[in-house]
């Protein structure tokens, strides 16, 4: 194969970020512009410049698209208002702009960089799987979650995660002084995405779920396999939901196998039983359990209570924070609850 035929029968590609921004942008855009890329299926790239976009949307088999340090503006601000009358710019998008994408990672060092190439996306596309990395803790999420709603179609999209950097809990973010007790993330504007399979939210400003959250999810995500939110936060509140609603969700999402939420288990006792508002009469489907930083009296009532509710559960699949070696003294509440879920047993 030679130099010039490479862009036509190459598949996948990854352009490596050796340089700084302003050193590997000009090549990045350039190289990508220099040829149709017919037959590209797979990109990573870094620090691709607004300039290339347009091109890149032209790709014909362009499946797989991966960016990180992105660096560019929002050009536009959305409100809820927006989504009962959308914007007259949405419909005037061309629909075969990334006509073959289905999975879409963005990893921004602000939040605005991810919300500004989404918003090159028509809403017409075809995008199955969006993954979304916040390594800002300042970011706004609710404009991010609008942004998705307004951007990406309802009818294809089956993978939704947004998340903050990996690594351990962030123990050294500090909580804003004034809180309110149900106040957080309005993640509602997600609802239309109802042929979700995965719903991920793990960013450092809190959802907070509420007992009316819980309901609505129920109702909206039926096809749900993983629901994952608020498991990669400290909060002081406690949470508003408890095992409850931990249970309305386990007995009515009959595809559930993933869940992790904060919720407060300090009234089980193990004799629960399953709630009357159940659909079907299988115990859940429950595999994995993510417990985030939610409050624990009894791991031994736990342990019946998930063992009864969650056959196919192992202990080892009960997911708590690990927390930074001596983050904090072993009398905190959250260093408690971290004992007590690490003592928790299923038989």
């Amino acid at each position: 194969m030679t130099a010039p035929d490479i862009p036509l029968k190459l598949k996948r590609l990854k352009l490596k970020d050796f340089a700084t921004y302003s050193a590997t942008t000009p090549f990045a855009g350039t190289y990508l512009q220099s040829a149709s890329w017919d037959n590209l299926e797979v990109l990573r790239l870094a620090n691709i410049p607004e300039s290339a976009i347009t091109h890149l949307s032209t790709l014909p088999r362009l499946a797989s698209l991966e960016l990180w340090r992105l660096s560019m503006q929002p050009r536009r601000t959305y409100t809820q208002e927006h989504i009962e009358r959308p914007p007259g710019h949405l419909g005037a998008m061309a629909d075969n702009g990334f006509r073959s994408l289905e999975t879409l990672r963005v990893t921004g060092d602000k939040g605005e960089d991810v919300v500004a190439f989404l918003q090159h996306l028509s809403p017409k596309n075809r995008l199955r799987v969006l993954k979304c990395t916040l390594t800002d803790h300042s970011v706004d999420i609710d404009h991010l979650i609008l942004t998705i709603r307004l951007h990406c179609n309802p009818d294809y999209l089956r993978k939704l995660v947004v998340k903050g950097s990996p690594g351990q809990l962030p123990t050294s973010y500090e909580e804003s002084l004034n809180i309110t007790g149900d106040g957080g993330l309005n993640i509602r504007p997600l609802e239309a995405f109802n042929q979700l399979q995965t719903l991920s939210i793990n960013v450092q400003s809190a959802v907070n779920l509420t007992v009316d959250d819980i309901a609505h999810i129920i109702v909206s995500f039926s096809n749900l396999i993983k629901l994952k939110i608020d498991t990669r936060i400290l909060d002081s509140r406690f949470p508003t939901i408890d095992h409850n609603q931990l249970l309305e969700l386990m007995y009515n999402l009959p595809n559930l196998k993933k869940l992790g939420l904060r919720f407060n288990a300090t009234q089980i006792t193990g004799d629960e039983v399953k709630p009357e508002s159940t659909i079907r009469n299988l115990p859940p489907a429950i595999e994995k359990l993510w417990v985030a930083d939610s409050p624990i009296y009894s791991p031994d009532a736990v342990g019946r209570f998930l063992a009864k509710h969650c056959p196919k559960l192992r202990t080892s699949n009960v997911i708590h924070p690990q927390l930074e070696h001596n983050a904090m003294p072993s009398y905190v509440p959250l260093a408690v609850y971290h004992r007590r879920w690490k003592a928790v047993g299923i038989q």
